[in-house]
């Protein structure tokens, strides 16, 4: 790492809209498409500008694992495998 560069050592509760995306590694119309869809919360406003709580971030990045379905053949369903 270059000696210049800063370093951000103070943990962060808000997030812009790109740093969201990135924190739950997704692309930012991804992440977008998470918001409108009601499954990654929408921003608040602080000022003109809009920041994503991270421990909302972190509970609906919880519950989204939660719906994901399993992946590959149902073992109980002989007929697929």
């Amino acid at each position: 790492m270059n000696a210049s560069t800063p370093i951000c050592l103070t943990p962060r509760r808000g997030m812009s809209r790109g740093d969201a995306a990135k924190y739950i590694c997704v692309s930012p119309t991804t992440f977008d498409k998470l918001v409108s869809k009601g499954q990654m919360p929408g921003p608040i406003s602080i000022g003109a500008r809009k920041v994503w709580d991270i421990r909302k971030l972190d509970q609906a990045f919880d519950e989204l694992s939660e719906e994901v379905p399993a992946i590959g053949p149902d073992p109980d369903n002989i007929e697929e495998i």
